[in-house]
């Protein structure tokens, strides 16, 4: 299939360039090619319809009749092309385990380092709660600042699953109160915000059953499908 076809009608396009800048099929000795990583286009190995594209390590060096390579003496070129596209595969993989074990360890410096910050916004509002009497009108107030706290130490309990790369335990929850608590929140208030023509109604089953779950991810769930 492949006989007469010049290598570089089979180079990705991509690589074209590279392939007319480094590949000489004349040279020989140390000036040869050598381990040169191109991707080409080849038919399918399944049936022979269409074309895939596969990488390849090329070496190639021109052969001369006589000692001493001369325009006129040269015979042709020979080589040798390795497919190496699982081991690129294989490196892709590696690269993108890398990464995610990058991002984790990101994603655990910076939990640590809110977790230290939101340890007061997460105490002093139940300590201030304590010492306020009933009909305070403060309490409302300290309450929602507590709510905020807790779902900003929730999220950073996120992070540190990211971090961990581990699930976080499941919980029994009620999507009931996970609805109505976004709907008093902070975020939702922003989100209306940007939505003032926009009127919304719930109609949450009163009977509902309880469900096991992480109360973080179903309110991002909730929150996107809202949004």
């Amino acid at each position: 299939v492949l006989l007469g076809q010049s290598i570089f009608d089979l180079v990705d396009p991509s690589d074209v360039p590279k392939a007319r800048y480094r590949l000489n099929e004349k040279r020989t000795g140390e000036r040869a090619t050598r381990d040169l990583e191109l991707r080409l286009l080849l038919p399918l190995r399944q049936d022979g319809d269409g074309e895939e594209t596969g990488h390849f390590r090329i070496s190639a060096e021109g052969i001369y009749q006589g000692s001493t390579p001369c325009p006129d003496d040269f015979i042709g070129t020979q080589g040798i092309i390795h497919d190496i596209t699982e081991q690129k595969k294989l490196e892709e993989k590696l690269l993108n385990a890398q990464k995610m074990e990058a991002i984790g360890s990101l994603a655990a410096g910076v939990a640590h380092d809110l977790n230290n910050v939101l340890a007061g916004v997460a105490t002093y509002p139940e300590l201030l709660l304590l010492e306020l009497p009933p009909d305070s009108p403060l309490r409302a107030k300290i309450s929602f600042i507590q709510r905020s706290g807790q779902r900003a130490a929730a999220i950073v309990q996120d992070l540190l699953t990211l971090g961990r790369r581990g699930a976080k335990n499941a919980e029994t929850i009620n999507l009931n109160a996970v609805i109505s608590d976004y709907l008093t929140s902070l975020e939702f208030d922003a989100v209306r915000k940007h939505h003032p023509n926009t009127t919304l109604e719930n109609n949450l089953a009163p009977d509902l059953l309880n469900v096991n779950g992480s109360r973080v991810h179903l309110a991002k769930a909730f929150m996107t499908l809202l949004t």
